[in-house]
C-alpha cells in the first residue's frame, strides 16, 4: 500500500498539471503537502553551483555542507552536443567520498531539430546504484553491455533497468561473460518510476529530490543519475533534444548511454558504456561526514611540448569537516612517472595558503611524463587527482606531417592521405615522417624539418602563415605544401579576396584571387579534373583513362571522410594541377611553383583523399599517383608504395622486368614469393653504390608490385636485385629525363 501511496504522490508532485499540490516524503514515510513552491517550505541555505549552472530555485536547508559533485574540472572541452532518440537513456555514476545527502540533480539540454519549439521535450530523471566500482567503469571502453526484457516496449522489446515498469525478465548480458551486470536497485524512483521534466533549451533544468525523499549515502559507494527522453516520438527517429557532454579521448570517468532503437545498426541496441564522453551531470549535496581533501585547479600539462625544461604542477587543496571533527591539510604530494608506471617518483608540494606546486624535472625528448596530486586530511582521508600525461616531442625524420584541425589516432582519415592502390588490405603508402597534430607550429618545431606538408580539412585550428614564411626563407632547400577546402577561406569571413606582394598567399603560395565555396551547397560531390601533363596531376589524369568506367572524378568528402564540401577556387601564378567546374564554369584548385630561393610549394584548395569517380567507384585519393603522393616524390622523398597484387600463390621466386622501361620518373617494379620470406628489394647505380630501399622485412606469399620514383636522380643505368633467401635476382633499368 505504501508503494502504491508513494507513486501516487510522485505523479501530483511532478506531472505540471497537478503540480498545484506538492508533498515532502521524508526518509521515514512522513508526508506533508505544501502550499505554493517546494522553496517556500524549505529553510534556505543557497547551494553551491559552478556559475555555468547557477539557479535561483533551489534552495536547501543544510545539515552539513552543501556542494557539488561533478567532473567538469577534469575536461577542457565541455557542451558536446550528444542526440537522444525517444526512450534513449542516459546514466552517470558518481562515488561519494562520506556521508552525504543527494538533494537534486541537474542537467544541461540543447535543442536538436527544433524539438523545444514545440514544447514536448521532457525528460524523466531517478538515481540508479552501480554494481560497478568507478574504477570498473573506467576501464570498460567502448563496448555493449546488454539490457533487460521488457515486454511491449517495441520496437525492441527492451528497456534499461530491472526496476522500469515494463522490464520482463533478468539481465541479458551482451559481453559473453566479460563484464557483470551494472546497475543495482533504484536509489531514488516510485516503483521504478522517475520524475518528469519539462526541458528549455540551454537551460540548466533541475529535479529537486527532496520533493520525494532525500537519498543519503555513505563514503565508498557508487551511484548513478539516469536520464530518459520522454519526449513521445518514434523510438526509432532522431528529432528530440541533445544533452551537454564532455568529450575528451583520455576522459577517466565515462558515461553509458542505453540506445532503445540500436546505437550502429538496429541490432545493436541495449546499454553501451561510450568511452571518451562523460555526461555534464551535476548533483546537489549535503555532506555531513569527514571527506577527504577536495583538489582543484591542477596544472593540466596533457599534449606533446617541446619544452624539456623543469615544469611547475600546482593545485588549490582545502580540507572542511562537516561532522564536527578536526579539518585541515596535513600532507600533498605530486607523484610522476616516466617509464609508464613501474615506478613512481613522490615531490612533496609547498603550499602559500591554499595553493600547492611542485616541480617535474626536466625530461629528454621522447619521454612520456604522467603525472598526479595527491593530499591527506589531519584525519587520515586521502584524495588524489586524475592523472595527467604529456609527451615531450622528438624529432625523428626530415619530414613533418601536421594536421592542423584534426586529430591523429594512427586511423582513420589522417593515417591515410598518402595511398598506393592498395584496395584490397588499404595500407597506406610507407614514407619517412614525423607528425603534429597539437596546436600551432612553432619555428623551434619547423627548424627541425626540410619539408612540411600541412592539411586543414575541415578548416585550420591556427594560422601558421608567418611562422612557415620565416622558416622558408632561412632556406631554400626547404619545401612546403597546405591543403584543406577551408584554408583560404577562414582567413576572409569567405569572402573573394584579392592578394598582393606581402601577403602569405601571394608570396609563397602564388594566389592572386580565390573564389570560396564554388559549389551552391555542401553537396555530396563536386567534378573535378586533374590537368594533362601537370607536375603533380598528369599522373593522376594518365590512371583515371585507364580506369574503366570512370569517366568523372568526383571531389566527395562528404563519403570519404564524412565532411561537407566546399571547395575553393584560385588564380594560381604557378602550374595548375587540378580543376574543378560548377554551373559551366572552370575553376583552378590546386597548384605549384618553384620560388626563386628554390622552394617547392604546393596548393591544394581541396581535401586530397576525398577524390573518387562515378559511374564506377574508385578511389583516386588513396592512389599512388594522387597529387599528394606526387608532391612527396618531387620534393625527393623516398614513398614506399609495395602493393600485394590479388592473384594466385606463385609457385617459385620471381623478379619482373620494371614498367614502364625506360621510365621518367617513376616506375613499377613486380616481384613474386611462394612462401613468407624475410625480402630486400635494393636500388643501385652503376658504381654499385645504394640508391633506395624499395622493401626490406618479411612479407606473405603473393606477388608485389613496388612504386619507384627516381625525380632526385640524374639521367643513366640504375640496377635493382631481390634477396630472399638463397634467392638472387637482378636487372637493369634506364632513366631518361
Amino acid at each position: 500500500m505504501f508503494k502504491k501511496l508513494l507513486l501516487l504522490l510522485l505523479v501530483a508532485a511532478f506531472i505540471p498539471m497537478l503540480a498545484q499540490q506538492r508533498a515532502i516524503i521524508d526518509n521515514y514515510g512522513n508526508i506533508t503537502f505544501v502550499k505554493g513552491s517546494m522553496n517556500d517550505a524549505l529553510s534556505t541555505a543557497k547551494m553551491k553551483l559552478p556559475s555555468r549552472a547557477q539557479s535561483s530555485d533551489l534552495n536547501f536547508a543544510a545539515k552539513g555542507t552543501i556542494d557539488t559533485l561533478g567532473y567538469d574540472d577534469y575536461y577542457v572541452t565541455p557542451g558536446v552536443n550528444f542526440g537522444m532518440a525517444a526512450n534513449d537513456y542516459l546514466y552517470q555514476y558518481f562515488e561519494a567520498s562520506t556521508e552525504m545527502s543527494l538533494l537534486a540533480v541537474g542537467f544541461l539540454p540543447l535543442e536538436w531539430n527544433g524539438s523545444f519549439g514545440n514544447g514536448n521535450a521532457t525528460a524523466e530523471v531517478k538515481l540508479v546504484n552501480s554494481n560497478w566500482t568507478t574504477q570498473q567503469w573506467r576501464d570498460a571502453g567502448t563496448v555493449l553491455l546488454g539490457y533487460y526484457p521488457a515486454a511491449g516496449n517495441q520496437p525492441t522489446e527492451t528497456t534499461a533497468f530491472a526496476s522500469d515498469p515494463l522490464a520482463s525478465g533478468e539481465w541479458v548480458d551482451l559481453t559473453e561473460g566479460e563484464l557483470s551486470e551494472p546497475f543495482g536497485d533504484d536509489l531514488w524512483s516510485a516503483d521504478g518510476i522517475g520524475a518528469t521534466l519539462a526541458l528549455t533549451d540551454e537551460v540548466w533544468a533541475w529535479q529537486d529530490l527532496t520533493v520525494l525523499f532525500t537519498p543519503e549515502v555513505v563514503g565508498g559507494d557508487v551511484f548513478g543519475v539516469s536520464v530518459k527522453n520522454v519526449s513521445g516520438y518514434d523510438p526509432e527517429t532522431y528529432g528530440t533534444s541533445n544533452w551537454s557532454a564532455f568529450s575528451d579521448e583520455e576522459a577517466p570517468e565515462v558515461g553509458a548511454k542505453f540506445y532503445g532503437g540500436g546505437r550502429l545498426s538496429d541490432d545493436d541496441y541495449g546499454w553501451w558504456v561510450r568511452g571518451g564522453y562523460t555526461w555534464d551531470f551535476l548533483v546537489v549535496v549535503d555532506i555531513t561526514g569527514d571527506p577527504p581533501p577536495t583538489i582543484e585547479n591542477v596544472t593540466n600539462l596533457s599534449g606533446t611540448t617541446l619544452e624539456t625544461s623543469d615544469r611547475e604542477v600546482s593545485a588549490t587543496i582545502t580540507d572542511i569537516n562537516p561532522s564536527g571533527g578536526d579539518a585541515g591539510v596535513a600532507a600533498a604530494s605530486l607523484f610522476y612517472t616516466v617509464d609508464d608506471g613501474a615506478t613512481w617518483t613522490e615531490v612533496a608540494m609547498t603550499n602559500t595558503g591554499d595553493v600547492y606546486s611542485a616541480i617535474i624535472p626536466g625530461q629528454a625528448p621522447g619521454t612520456t611524463v604522467s603525472y598526479y596530486v595527491w593530499a591527506e586530511d589531519v584525519n587520515g582521508n586521502t584524495s588524489r587527482w586524475v592523472e595527467y600525461t604529456y609527451f615531450i616531442f622528438l624529432p625523428e625524420s626530415d619530414n613533418l606531417l601536421v594536421f592542423n584541425g584534426l586529430t591523429y589516432d594512427g586511423g582513420y582519415p589522417t593515417a591515410y592521405y598518402f595511398g598506393k592502390d592498395d584496395f584490397t588490405d588499404y595500407v597506406p603508402a610507407a614514407w619517412d615522417h614525423d607528425v603534429w597534430a597539437l596546436g600551432a607550429v612553432t619555428a623551434g618545431l619547423l627548424d627541425n624539418y626540410k619539408n612540411v606538408f600541412e592539411i586543414t580539412t575541415s578548416g585550420p585550428d591556427n594560422i601558421n602563415s608567418e611562422v612557415v614564411r620565416a622558416w622558408l626563407e632561412a632556406d631554400g632547400t626547404r619545401n612546403y605544401a597546405v591543403a584543406g577546402d577551408e584554408w583560404l577561406g577562414s582567413q576572409t569571413g569567405w569572402s573573394d579576396s584579392n592578394y598582393v606582394e606581402g601577403d602569405f598567399q601571394y608570396d609563397i603560395l602564388g594566389i592572386e584571387a580565390d573564389y570560396n565555396d564554388i559549389v551552391a551547397s555542401s553537396a555530396d560531390s563536386s567534378y573535378v579534373m586533374p590537368v594533362e601533363g601537370s607536375l603533380l596531376g598528369g599522373e593522376l589524369f594518365t590512371l583515371q583513362g585507364n580506369i574503366e568506367g570512370a569517366d568523372s572524378m568526383l571531389y566527395h568528402p562528404n563519403f570519404e571522410i564524412e565532411v561537407t564540401n566546399w571547395l575553393d577556387g584560385a588564380d594560381f601564378l604557378g602550374d595548375v594541377f587540378m580543376k574543378a567546374i560548377f554551373d559551366g564554369t572552370e575553376y583552378d584548385i590546386a597548384a605549384s611553383r618553384v620560388l626563386d630561393a628554390g622552394n617547392k610549394i604546393a596548393f591544394f584548395g581541396y581535401d586530397p583523399l576525398s577524390l573518387n569517380s562515378t559511374p564506377t567507384y574508385y578511389w583516386f585519393g588513396f592512389s599512388a599517383s594522387a597529387p599528394q603522393v606526387k608532391t612527396l616524390e618531387w620534393w625527393g622523398i623516398d614513398v614506399v608504395t609495395t602493393v600485394k597484387k590479388n592473384e594466385a600463390v606463385p609457385t617459385d621466386f620471381k623478379l619482373s622486368q620494371n614498367y614502364p622501361n625506360p621510365f621518367n620518373p617513376s616506375t613499377k617494379i613486380e616481384f613474386a614469393v611462394p612462401s613468407r620470406k624475410d625480402v630486400s628489394l635494393v636500388v643501385y647505380d652503376v658504381l654499385g653504390r645504394e640508391v633506395m630501399t624499395l622493401v626490406n622485412g618479411v612479407v606473405e606469399a603473393g606477388t608485389y608490385e613496388v612504386s619507384f620514383n627516381a625525380s632526385n636522380l640524374a639521367s643513366g643505368v640504375y640496377v635493382y636485385t631481390l634477396k630472399t633467401g638463397d634467392f638472387v635476382s637482378t636487372k637493369k633499368m634506364m632513366l631518361l629525363k
